[in-house]
């Protein structure tokens, strides 16, 4: 897993204040992430008692225009949390998928014949951004 290389996007592409990091913690190393970013940045865990008031909290402030979701394509974590903070996410911002470790063939035909979803990637990178807000009646600059 390119841990190094997801965590440099992370790194460059947002800061401490304006962004949250969430880790899958049943299923995406949360232990290499927090090696690849610290000290620069600390993340949230899923699946770990205060996670959701801390996840709460963080989504609640105005200045975190992006939130960054590391996780795995299969949920296993207790009562599906991944899949409930996805979709709350999905919800409110705009979502880019950056896929890592294609499935082979034979892999992927098997998924789909045990449970009957077979992604295309073991682990991806959600990337969530911020609509801008405009006020009422305006419009966007002309090009």
């Amino acid at each position: 897993m390119p841990i190094r290389q997801i965590a440099d996007r992370i790194l460059r592409e947002s800061t401490a204040e304006d962004s949250l990091i969430l880790v899958d913690n049943s299923n995406a190393d949360p232990i290499a992430m927090l090696y690849a970013l610290h000290p620069q940045r600390t993340f949230l865990r899923t699946g770990l008692p205060a996670t959701s008031t801390a996840f709460d909290l963080r989504l609640a402030n105005p200045r975190v225009r992006k939130v960054w979701f590391f996780r795995n394509t299969h949920d296993v974590s207790p009562g599906l949390q991944n899949n409930r903070y996805q979709a709350r996410l999905r919800a409110q911002m705009i979502e880019t998928v950056y896929p890592f470790e294609p499935y082979t063939a034979l892999e992927r035909f098997l998924m789909q014949r045990l449970d009957g979803a077979a992604p295309r990637y073991f682990q991806r990178l959600l990337e969530y951004q911020r609509q801008p807000h405009r006020s009422p009646g305006s419009f966007p600059a002309a090009n």
